[in-house]
Parts: structure tokens; C-alpha cells; sequence
């Protein structure tokens, strides 16, 4: 292994069935092997919703209703984030 044993790159998950809604389930990647775009969907029956990277302060969305099984009508939403309080510091 890249971390000779001790370290673990990478885990995945596969969840399903969260207690009285057994219809749900996620799944989580997390890597400190990969570049990986950092962003979250949120999947259902009529659709997605897709947070941009970075997804801890995301700056767009995009939400995605299904019109059949190929096609969609999406729309996009940017907005800013809020200013950096006063005495932070953004990082470079």
C-alpha cells in the first residue's frame, strides 16, 4: 500500500435503508489519493440536485428535473458567497 500499511488512502461507502426509510441510501467517497471535484448530488424520483465545488461553500447549484429517461430541464443558480468577517482570513 502507498502508506506502507499504516495509512488508508481512500475509503468508500455504500449505505441504504436509514431506519424507518428503507428507500434511501447515499454513497461517500474519500480519497487523499486523487484529485476528486468535491461535489454533492442529491438524487430522487424527479430529479437531482447537484452542489458545485467547492461543496463545504458551494457558489452554484444546479437542480435537474427529469422529463423522461434522457432529457431533463435544467437551471443553474449562482449566487455569492458572504463577505469574510472581519479579523478571517481567506485563504490564498
Amino acid at each position: 500500500a502507498a502508506g506502507g500499511g499504516r495509512v488508508d488512502w481512500s475509503v468508500a461507502a455504500g449505505l441504504s435503508g436509514f431506519g424507518d426509510r428503507p428507500a434511501l441510501s447515499a454513497t461517500v467517497l474519500c480519497t487523499l489519493d486523487a484529485s476528486t471535484p468535491e461535489e454533492v448530488v442529491y438524487t430522487g424520483k424527479k430529479g437531482t440536485l447537484r452542489l458545485h465545488r467547492p461543496a463545504h461553500t458551494p457558489s452554484r447549484l444546479t437542480l435537474s428535473i427529469a422529463e423522461g429517461r434522457e432529457a431533463s430541464t435544467d437551471e443553474t443558480l449562482e449566487f455569492a458567497l458572504p463577505p469574510v468577517p472581519a479579523g478571517a482570513t481567506r485563504p490564498l
